[in-house]
């Protein structure tokens, strides 16, 4: 089956979850896919889904400004993972566990030392602060002209980042559906605009990461263009059978994140710019406005040229696409 034809048929594969919708829980059909992962519904045609990892094209129609609607959540505890430091690379449990509660969020006493969220029940790992050279990665012959721009970026504070996407399971946890035990529960969430991807960050007592937070993450200190061997860390066109898989598959990077390239796109907070001109060298929170938001790290529909650390581009905020999820940070 041609690649086009596949992608048709994945687009017209859908799952349908309860979703907010101007602050209110609404609710649509349910049920579950097998092809794709399980997600709001998304329409089968149409500017709003769009399968491509490349920059999004300009909508025919007006473009909303996104805002980050409802009221912040209290921060919640972390709770400790059952071996924070061992340093194992196997695939994130799928719940707390024999975990043991940390008094209130707190810095990581080491890189990469794991904790649970108990609020969305999935891992976060530490990130310590630092600095690195953000864009092209040196002597990456792929970059485009948005990566180009190598700077010197300093993450001031350490802050914790999910050490997978959120997943089916715990989306379903945010919108209070009942919980089922079905096969896509442990894959990454898809088909949620970034509007909804910021209010489940929310609801979990972080945010989106930004887009300098997430590279520096993604890196884990190597100036490569990848922190591993492409078919080893990442979910690809080449090797994902034309669907999403299961988190925690492939290789952790050094800070036990996994799929932070391939499987699924991710969210950032930041509005899209062609270029990083007059981003800040610490701490930068991106364009101060735009019409599309950030997406990193390529999905299982990218070609190898996008599962890249530094490869960057933009989509619309308030619609929704099958390659996209997003993962959340807590500082």
């Amino acid at each position: 089956m041609g690649r086009g034809r596949v992608r048709a048929v994945v687009l017209s594969l859908g799952l349908s979850l309860w979703f907010w919708k101007s602050g209110e829980r609404s609710s649509v059909m349910s049920g579950v896919s097998s092809g794709t992962a399980a997600a709001p519904h998304v329409p089968a045609k149409g500017p709003t889904a769009e399968p491509s990892d490349s920059p999004a094209r300009e909508s025919p129609r007006p473009v909303r400004k996104a805002t980050q609607a409802g009221a912040s959540s209290p921060v919640p505890h972390l709770i400790s993972s059952d071996n924070p430091g061992s340093g194992s690379q196997s695939a994130p449990a799928a719940g707390v566990g024999s975990a043991s509660v940390v008094s209130g969020l707190r810095q990581g006493r080491f890189p990469g030392e794991v904790l649970v969220n108990p609020v969305d029940g999935l891992q976060y790992a530490w990130i310590p602060p630092g600095a690195f050279e953000m864009g092209c990665s040196p002597g990456d012959g792929e970059c485009e002209p948005a990566e180009i721009s190598l700077h010197h970026v300093t993450i001031t504070n350490g802050f914790w980042i999910g050490t997978t996407e959120v997943t089916v399971r715990a989306f379903r946890r945010f919108l209070q559906s009942p919980q089922e035990a079905a096969d896509d529960n442990n894959r990454p969430i898809a088909n949620v605009s970034w509007n909804e991807a910021s209010q489940y960050c929310r609801w979990a007592g972080g945010s989106l990461p930004t887009e300098a937070e997430w590279e520096y993450a993604a890196r884990g200190g190597s100036e490569s263009p990848r922190y591993g061997t492409l078919g080893s860390i990442a979910w690809f066109w080449e090797n994902s059978g034309g669907q999403p898989h299961t988190i925690g598959m492939k290789t952790a990077n050094v800070y036990k994140l996994y799929d932070m390239l391939g499987n699924i796109a991710e969210w950032c907070s930041d509005w899209y710019s062609l270029g990083y001109e007059g981003s800040s060298e610490q701490n930068p929170q991106g364009a101060p406005s735009g019409e599309s938001r950030v997406v990193r790290g390529g999905s299982w529909m990218s070609t190898s040229r996008e599962i890249r650390a530094s490869y960057r581009y933009g989509y619309l905020p308030q619609n929704r696409y099958p390659q996209i999820g997003f993962r959340c940070v807590k500082r």
